[in-house]
């Protein structure tokens, strides 16, 4: 990781914002949207997510949730409404 200085990334939420600037090493997310139109942001880690999502996307997706893999800016773009 280098040692530039970064503005944080604080994406707002129900719950109150949420600080991503750790995830920025990332280049790519999914984009979940429920049957019910929410839409969450997955992060993709190939330690933690990567594995989990390969065994649930496709019950998720049987279950009417759609499931994009997007470029990080564009999924924070649609998640955010844009």
């Amino acid at each position: 990781m280098s040692d530039h200085k970064q503005d944080p990334i604080i994406m707002p939420t129900p719950d109150g914002p949420l600080n991503l600037t750790e995830y920025t090493y990332a280049t790519h997310a999914y984009l979940v949207t429920t049957p019910e139109g929410h839409r969450l942001m997955m992060v993709r880690d190939n330690k933690a997510n990567a594995p989990f999502l390969a065994e649930k996307r496709p019950l998720w997706e049987k279950e009417g949730y759609q499931i994009e893999y997007l470029p990080l800016a564009d999924a924070r773009r649609k998640l955010l409404g844009g």
